[in-house]
């Protein structure tokens, strides 16, 4: 179903789509399962690890793309759970000042 991917057990995240040439908009979400298993999951929807941060708090961020540019942001506590904190389409890269195209 476009617009719709699969978590388990029938756990849906709705990503809303934007009309053609505008930004798309971002689903928040609250979906937590160990780390493993998450990245099991989004490893279904061809998203890998990109970036990574490690918080104050112990946590660490991660972002996960696609090729097709689906994204979602995950962070893991210490004690290995991960949560998806947001979801969302259209992914792009920004250019850095003296980058060219």
């Amino acid at each position: 179903m476009n617009g719709w991917r699969s978590f388990v057990g029938g756990v849906a995240v709705f990503l809303s789509l934007a009309a053609p040439g505008n930004a798309a908009k971002v689903e928040i979400t609250t979906h937590c399962f160990p780390r493993l298993t998450m990245l099991q999951i989004l490893s279904h929807a061809g998203e890998t690890p990109k970036f990574i941060a490690l918080a104050q708090d112990g946590a660490v961020f991660e972002v996960l793309i696609s090729e097709t540019g689906s994204w979602t942001i995950i962070r893991t506590v210490p004690s290995g759970i991960s949560c998806a904190l947001a979801v969302g389409q259209n992914w792009q890269p920004l250019q850095t000042l003296g980058e060219r195209s």
